[in-house]
């Protein structure tokens, strides 16, 4: 369940970020949706 930590639903850290798009990308992912704003 992604809910049962609050740290789940807050990315704060730049960097770790930055590390985990450019994974999904080197995954193949290519598509990436903001739900923040």
């Amino acid at each position: 369940n992604p809910y049962a930590l609050r740290d789940n639903l807050v990315m704060d850290d730049e960097e770790l970020a930055e590390q985990e798009l450019m994974n999904f990308k080197k995954a193949g992912g290519d598509a990436y949706v903001n739900h923040n704003k």
